[in-house]
C-alpha cells in the first residue's frame, strides 16, 4: 500500500516519504515524557460508498492533534539541538493489518507546523489490491515522530481504528489470569561461547491466546533474570504473538556489559498488556499484567567444554574468580589467544595482591583497545610484538606463557620492578635438569621457563620437553605449542597456591 497525507485546514505540502527502519529513543527523564502525547483517531472509512461493492478502493483514516501538541513540540526541537542534533521535522508513522495478521509499518509524511486546537488530518491510504470488508477487518493507528539527523524519537500510537468484519468485536482484557508455564526450560551455550536460557510454550492461557493478536493493543512477555541473589533485570521483552508453540525461544544470558555471571540464576516470566501499540521496555506501565510464573533456579557454567582431567583445577579457577569474562561460556580445549591470557594474568595478579589493576585511557597499539589487555600492559606484564601492535588474536606461546605469568610474580614480590628495569632483579630458585628442546626456548624466556618448571606452575609435555614454540608448519597447523585456555587457568590456579 501507498500513503498520502492531506490536512484538511492546514494543508502542508507533503515533502518526501521515508520508511523507518529503526529506533533511537532518548533516555533523559524529559524526553520519556513525550512518550505518552499520541494522536487520537477518530476514524476509518472507506470513500467508496456503493452498497453493492464493499471491497476496499480507498481508505481514509481521521486523527485529530492535541492542543499542546505545537507547545511541547517546541520544547523537544530545543532538546534536540541542544544535544547537538540538527532538527529535521514532524511526521506521523502509520501502521495497519488485515484480520490476525502482523502489523506492517507504511509510509509517513512530514508536517510544517501544528498549532490548530481542533486541526483533523486525513490519511488517504490507496491498496495496492481490494479486500472484501465482509469477509475482512482493517485496522490502523497512527503516532508522531520528530525526527532529526541520525534518527527519530516516537511517541505513543493511537488507539486503534477499524473498519470491516470484526471492526466492533476488539476490546481492551480486563485481566490476565494465568502466569506462564513452560514445558521445558535450560541453559545452553551459543555458538560464540554465550549462555542462552531455552524457554517452550507447548500451549498458552486462553486469554493470552485470545489477544495475541488483539489491535486495541500489544501483549508482551517480559522475561526477568536474578544472578546470584541480585536484584532482578530484563532478559527478555518481546511480543507474545511471536512465540513459536512447541519450539524453544532463546535469551541471551549476557548484562548491559557484555557479560555474565555464573554460578545459580533465577528465572520469572510474566504476560504484560500494553493498550495502543508497540512499546519498549521500562517506557511504559503495563495497563494489565498476568501473575508471575514459578521461579526457575538453574546453575549456568563458566565454560561450555573442558577436559575431565582439569575440572577439578577449573572448579578451583572459578570459585578464585581467575576466569576473566573473555573465557566466560568459551570452549576451554582450545588454544588462548594473546587478549585473553592478558587477561587471565591480570585476574591473577589481583587475587593474589587484592588490588584492583587499572586500565590506561590511551592505548599504545593500534589493533587493540581491549581494557584488560591495557591494564596487564601497564602493570608491565605484557608488551606487543612492535612498539605499536599487540596481536590480540594470535596465540599464545608456553614460551610466552612463561613470561608473562614470571612478570606477574616480580611485580607483587621485587619492590620497584618494572619492564625497563627487569634484567636487575634475579629469580631464586632450584634450576631443574634442562628439557631435551633447551635449544629451541628464546633466550629471553628461558628464566621464566625454569622459573615456573622449578615451582611446578608450567612443567613440560612429556619426554622432558617443553615445547616453547611452534619452529614448524606442521607444528604450527598443529598447535604443537600453543597453550589452551584450560591450561593457562590451571596455571593461573598453580600460581595463586604456589607463589603465594
Amino acid at each position: 500500500m501507498s500513503i498520502s497525507i492531506m490536512n484538511r485546514k492546514w494543508v502542508s505540502a507533503l515533502i518526501t516519504v521515508v520508511i523507518f527502519a529503526a529506533v533511537i529513543l532518548f533516555t533523559t527523564p524529559t524526553a520519556q515524557a513525550y512518550e505518552n502525547l499520541a494522536p487520537s483517531a477518530l476514524n476509518l472509512y472507506t470513500a467508496d460508498s456503493s452498497e453493492s461493492d464493499s471491497s476496499v478502493h480507498e481508505l481514509h483514516l481521521e486523527i485529530s492533534n492535541a492542543s499542546k501538541l505545537y507547545r511541547e513540540t517546541q520544547t523537544l526541537i530545543s532538546e534536540i539541538n541542544d544535544k547537538g542534533y540538527e532538527y529535521t521535522g514532524l511526521s506521523l508513522q502509520v501502521q495497519l493489518k488485515t484480520d490476525d495478521q502482523s502489523w506492517k509499518t507504511y509510509k509517513v509524511g512530514y508536517f510544517g507546523n501544528i498549532e490548530s486546537d481542533d486541526t483533523v488530518s486525513d490519511i488517504i491510504i490507496d491498496p495496492n489490491e481490494a479486500l472484501d470488508l465482509k469477509t475482512h477487518t482493517i485496522y490502523a493507528k497512527v503516532r508522531y515522530a520528530w525526527t532529526y539527523q541520525g534518527g527519530s524519537y516516537y511517541g505513543s500510537w493511537s488507539d486503534v481504528a477499524a473498519i470491516g468484519k470484526n471492526a466492533a468485536s476488539a476490546s481492551v482484557p480486563k485481566s490476565l489470569a494465568e502466569a506462564p508455564t513452560f514445558s521445558e526450560a535450560f541453559v545452553d551455550f551459543a555458538g560464540s561461547g554465550e549462555p542462552q536460557f531455552n524457554m517452550t510454550f507447548e500451549d498458552l492461557p486462553d486469554d493470552v491466546s485470545a489477544n495475541t493478536t488483539n489491535p486495541k493493543g500489544t501483549l508482551m512477555l517480559n522475561v526477568m533474570i536474578s544472578e546470584n541473589g541480585n536484584e532482578y533485570r530484563n532478559l527478555r521483552f518481546q511480543q507474545a504473538s511471536n512465540i513459536k508453540l512447541g519450539k524453544a525461544l532463546q535469551c541471551s544470558m549476557l548484562n548491559d556489559n557484555n557479560t555474565y555471571e555464573s554460578g545459580s540464576v533465577k528465572i520469572k516470566a510474566r504476560f504484560e498488556w500494553y493498550t495502543g501499540g508497540t512499546t519498549y521496555y521500562g517506557t511504559k506501565k503495563a495497563n494489565v499484567v498476568s501473575p508471575w510464573s514459578e521461579e526457575i533456579i538453574l546453575t549456568v557454567p563458566s565454560w561450555s567444554k573442558a577436559s575431565d582431567w582439569a575440572l577439578p583445577e577449573l572448579e578451583k579457577a572459578d570459585s578464585l574468580e581467575l576466569i576473566p569474562p573473555h573465557l566466560m561460556g568459551k570452549d576451554l580445549t582450545k588454544s588462548i589467544t594473546r587478549a585473553e591470557f592478558a587477561a587471565m594474568a591480570v585476574k591473577t595478579y589481583e587475587a593474589m595482591s587484592g588490588k584492583t589493576a587499572q586500565s590506561l585511557s590511551v592505548s599504545p597499539f593500534t589493533d587493540c583497545d581491549d581494557p584488560e589487555v591495557l591494564k596487564a600492559y601497564n602493570l608491565g606484564i605484557v608488551n606487543g610484538i612492535s612498539e605499536t601492535s599487540y596481536a590480540p588474536d594470535e596465540n599464545i606461546n608456553r614460551e610466552q606463557a612463561s613470561v608473562m605469568m614470571t612478570r606477574v610474580y616480580k611485580i607483587l614480590n621485587f619492590e620497584g620492578w618494572t619492564l625497563p628495569t627487569d634484567p636487575q632483579y634475579k629469580l631464586e630458585y632450584q634450576q631443574p635438569a634442562p628439557f631435551l628442546d633447551d635449544p629451541m626456548i628464546s633466550e629471553y624466556a628461558k628464566d621464566s621457563v625454569y622459573f615456573m618448571a622449578a615451582n611446578n606452575i608450567i612443567n613440560g609435555i612429556g619426554n622432558n620437553l617443553f615445547a616453547p614454540k611452534n619452529t614448524t608448519d606442521t607444528e604450527k597447523r598443529k598447535g604443537y605449542a600453543n597453550a589452551t585456555r584450560q591450561q593457562a587457568l590451571l596455571i593461573a590456579v598453580r600460581m595463586t597456591e604456589n607463589l603465594k
